[in-house]
């Protein structure tokens, strides 16, 4: 994927014609905001994004006990699939340039990234009691990310990350069996949601290391829309299969349409509309500031919960959550 590498070259026009084909979208998002907020725009943009990806919970949980994981996943990608498709529309050249590198890594993140790590991360509020415990667990997938980053990507890996690894294991610890000894309060149902939430973690780490090959040479909005499509096909198929080999399909409880407003939700409120707002701030932010500006995400994900969903932490948890978002802090600072 480096510049040198013959099969990265044609992206060299690939990313020329994005370019131009996102030029339009981005300076009406840049007249919209206006140049008011100056050098804070990048930083409240990225607590922004943050802050409505915070929002999932409220509107995945109502559904995870009226539709099976894989059948909110692929809802959500049929409702992305117009959008994306529109963002592709100028930019049919760019797939016939991409290279056999770059096709596998865009199925890998859409696979397992938008679709298994996602159906993962749902199983894991079907099974929890509290959900703000998948939501703070899931924050320790950096520590997967950079790791991996040391596998595949040849990445050093600093002797202070093995201590912020340690205390981020900790808080997990805490955050899902409190201060007892785990042995006299783990519950099958308690150690499936944790299981699901370390396999999304763990799914979405592997995925921003891909991520990171790809944006080498492409835009985040054609991976994002790309990801988004292939995700729809592979979601698509799965759903099928699974019907398909059921003797006897189960009947939906509720039709769809009566819980549409929740999939539009989770597929723009708390999905792509962040996604967009997140990465257009990190293009004027310091990864030393967009990693301080990200702890919107638990922060207003706690309370949300609370609030909403009668998911308060104790102080176990409190403390726990704490201990995981200041290793996070840190290994990003560190970077």
């Amino acid at each position: 994927m480096a510049d040198s590498d013959p099969a990265s070259q044609p992206s060299t026009t690939v990313a020329a014609i994005q370019s131009g084909a996102n030029s339009g979208i981005w300076s009406q998002l840049e007249s919209l905001l206006g140049k008011r907020l100056g050098h804070l725009q990048g930083p409240l943009l990225v607590v922004l994004g943050a802050s409505l990806w915070a929002t999932d919970a409220l509107f995945r949980v109502p559904v995870t006990h009226r539709y099976s994981p894989l059948l909110i996943v692929t809802i959500n990608h049929v409702f992305l699939l117009v959008p994306a498709l529109f963002i592709l529309r100028n930019q049919r050249e760019a797939l016939r340039l991409l290279s056999v590198k770059e096709w596998a890594a865009l199925i890998f993140i859409s696979c397992f990234g938008s679709v298994l790590g996602t159906v993962a991360f749902t199983e894991a509020f079907v099974a929890t009691s509290n959900y703000s415990v998948p939501v703070l667990i899931q924050k320790i997938q950096p520590c997967f990310a950079i790791l991996l980053a040391r596998v595949l990507l040849r990445e050093k890996v600093r002797p202070w990350f093995w201590l912020f690894a340690a205390v981020a294991v900790a808080g997990a610890y805490l955050l899902s069996f409190g201060f007892t000894p785990v042995w006299t309060t783990l519950k099958g149902q308690d150690l499936t949601a944790i299981t699901y939430a370390l396999l999304a973690a763990l799914i979405w780490g592997s995925c921003t290391v891909v991520s990171r090959l790809l944006l080498q040479n492409l835009s985040f909005t054609f991976v994002t829309a790309a990801r988004f499509v292939l995700g729809a096909i592979f979601a698509l198929a799965l759903s099928s299969a699974s019907v398909l080999l059921q003797s006897h399909p189960t009947q939906l409880a509720t039709p769809v349409w009566l819980d549409s407003w929740h999939f539009f939700a989770m597929a723009f409120i708390s999905g792509l509309i962040p996604i967009l707002i997140y990465y257009r701030g990190l293009k004027s932010t310091s990864a030393s500031v967009a990693s301080l500006c990200e702890l919107a995400f638990p922060l207003v994900a706690i309370l949300l919960n609370w609030l909403y969903l009668d998911s308060a932490l104790n102080a176990a948890q409190l403390l726990g959550a704490g201990l995981i978002v200041f290793a996070i802090t840190g290994i990003a600072l560190r970077r």
